[in-house]
C-alpha cells in the first residue's frame, strides 16, 4: 500500500514505531502485519479522547480479508470524573470497513519536502475541531518499510476519518468478536488516568 497524504495542520513525523499486535499474549488470534491507529482529542468541554486500532487477521474470512477495529473512548468532564467506553466491530457483520479500507488506501500519496529557507508562519490550532493523530505501519517508502504517523486536524486523512466513523456508526457492538469460541483480547489499554 502506498503511503499517505501529510498535508495536516501540524505535520509528519516518521518513527519506528511498535505494532500494538506485537502486545498480544497467547497464540489467538493472528493478526497480519500491517495496522492503522486513529486517536483523536477534543474538548466539548472538558477533555474527550477516542482511539479507533484498526487490525487485519491473517486468516480471511469467507468475503474476504477479516478487519477487526476496536475503539476506545474516554472523556474527563469538567466535574464528574472520567468515563470509559469500549466497541468493537468486526468486518464479516459490516459491509462498510471494506469501502472504509479501500478509500484509506486510495489516498493520495505522501511526500516529505526540503526544509524551507524562511520561517513559515505560526499556525493557530482550529479548537473546534478534534485533533487527530494517524498512525500507519509497515509503509512501504523507497523500498524501506517504516512507520508513519500523521498528526493534524485538516486534510485528506481527517476528511477519510470523518466519513468512515459515520459510515461504521451503526456496526459497533459492546461485546468483543469471537475467533474459534474465544474472544478476542483487547489490544487498547484499559482506561488510565491521563498522561497515558
Amino acid at each position: 500500500m502506498n503511503m499517505f497524504w501529510p498535508a495536516l495542520a501540524a505535520g509528519l513525523v516518521i518513527a519506528g514505531l511498535a505494532s500494538p499486535a506485537a502486545a498480544e499474549t497467547g497464540s489467538l488470534p493472528s493478526f497480519a502485519p500491517e495496522g492503522y491507529r486513529v486517536r483523536i482529542e477534543g474538548f466539548y468541554p472538558g477533555h474527550v479522547e477516542r482511539v479507533l486500532l484498526f487490525r487485519r487477521l491473517s486468516r480471511n474470512a469467507a468475503n474476504g480479508p477479516r478487519w477487526l477495529i476496536e475503539r476506545r473512548e474516554r472523556g474527563y468532564q469538567i466535574a464528574g470524573g472520567p468515563q470509559g467506553v469500549f466497541a468493537w466491530i468486526d468486518s464479516r457483520d459490516c459491509d462498510a470497513v471494506a469501502s472504509a479500507m479501500a478509500g484509506l488506501g486510495a489516498l493520495p500519496p505522501v511526500a516529505i519536502t526540503a526544509p524551507r529557507s524562511f520561517a513559515e508562519l505560526l499556525t493557530l490550532p482550529l479548537f473546534h475541531h478534534p485533533a487527530i493523530t494517524f498512525e500507519a505501519w509497515p509503509v512501504n517508502m523507497a523500498g524501506s518499510r517504516v512507520s508513519v504517523t500523521i498528526v493534524g486536524q485538516t486534510g485528506p486523512v481527517v476528511q477519510w476519518l470523518e466519513g468512515t466513523e459515520e459510515a461504521l456508526e451503526e456496526c459497533w457492538r459492546q461485546g468483543a468478536p469471537t475467533i474459534d469460541g474465544q474472544a478476542v483480547p483487547p489490544a487498547l489499554p484499559a482506561f488510565q488516568p491521563r498522561g497515558d
